[in-house]
């Protein structure tokens, strides 16, 4: 299996080197869907281990990159397409941002005023006006007391993972490894290292409040919902990912008088079974939701995938060619649709 996979990430770096222009042709995707979580020159600690973000010399790159190549649109463009059938521009693409953290508004919109380039902005709203802390930058933090401390308590933290049955062989990679369903495991082990996050969240204020919220509006900007709680929804029922969708989405609509419903999913969308859209497309009234599996198509109209744009040094031109790439070779295979079963 690992040999196959380092075979498939060859042939796809390989195949990407063709020119992009020639690229974009071929995949014949005339619409491009990006997707950031953070821009900033110093990573946080909250962000800092859990992966690479862009800074901002690259933001700025991989938009030029865009804006030579595609034409920005508005969320709005796109909800028109789909419920009045009118056409998109040719090589369109739509940014968008998950989780609402402070630097949409402090460093992301004035880039994009300044290049004119339209976005839409996910929040989750138990983060909005900072008032809980994702659980996976609770790990981050964690992850950056325990590389500061001189000492552990590692005698503390295995007893933690050990009432929990959780794997704690290496206590930085199992941090990591916790997901929604164990996440208290987390307030658990703040307590031994004495890290509070509830001072982390007062202090540096990591997300974005209502009154940001209402600046990216007036200048254009558009938002949608991202969850309460950003759980996954891979490891919840499918009454609980329609509480999270339909509580997320009314909140944000009524906190900002909105008059379009979208949705972008925390984590993945792969996976979730056709009644879950089946209900929030129909009954919930959700007009567009969002995935992130790149350049898959899929099999409800209103679900659109996107494109991981962080979590690496390489050029914009590099993830989307390699994403077109994976695309071909996925549609040569007829597996380039996302499947969802009943």
């Amino acid at each position: 299996m690992l040999i196959n996979n380092l075979f498939k990430k060859s042939i796809i770096s390989a195949l990407s080197r063709i020119k992009f222009s020639y690229l974009k042709k071929l995949s014949g995707n005339n619409l491009l869907l990006p997707f950031y979580h953070l821009v900033n020159d110093n990573p946080p600690p909250h962000i800092r281990h859990l992966y690479s973000v862009r800074n901002v010399t690259q933001f700025k790159e991989d938009l030029e990159f865009f804006i030579n190549n595609y034409s920005p649109i508005a969320l709005s463009d796109i909800l028109s397409n789909k419920k009045r059938n009118l056409q998109l521009p040719e090589n369109s693409f739509l940014l968008t941002f998950d989780d609402g953290c402070r630097e949409m508004y402090d460093v992301v919109m004035p880039i994009l005023l300044e290049k004119g380039v339209p976005a839409v902005f996910f929040l989750t709203t138990e983060f909005l006006d900072n008032k809980e802390l994702f659980y996976r930058h609770k790990a981050s933090l964690l992850l950056d007391s325990i590389e500061r401390a001189h000492s552990l308590n590692n005698c503390g933290i295995s007893e933690v993972f050990k009432a929990n049955r959780l794997e704690h062989a290496d206590i930085k990679r199992s941090i990591l490894t916790i997901r929604s369903p164990e996440k208290h495991v987390l307030d658990e082990l703040a307590m031994v290292l004495g890290v509070d996050f509830d001072e982390y969240l007062r202090t540096n204020k990591p997300y974005l409040s209502s009154t940001h919220v209402k600046g990216l509006i007036e200048d254009g900007f558009e938002i949608g919902a991202h969850s309460i709680d950003h759980p996954d929804y891979q490891l919840i029922s499918l009454k609980e990912q329609l509480w999270q969708t339909k509580t997320s989405t009314e909140i944000i609509n009524e906190s900002f008088s909105l008059d379009y419903t979208a949705f972008a999913t925390p984590f993945t969308d792969e996976g979730i079974i056709a009644k879950y859209f089946d209900e929030i497309f129909n009954r919930l009234s959700v007009d567009i939701s969002f995935g992130t599996s790149g350049m898959k198509r899929d099999s409800y109209m209103n679900s659109m995938q996107r494109v991981f744009m962080e979590g690496t040094d390489k050029s914009a031109v590099r993830i989307i060619s390699e994403s077109i790439v994976l695309m071909l070779i996925r549609s040569f295979l007829n597996r380039n649709t996302m499947v969802r079963t009943l």
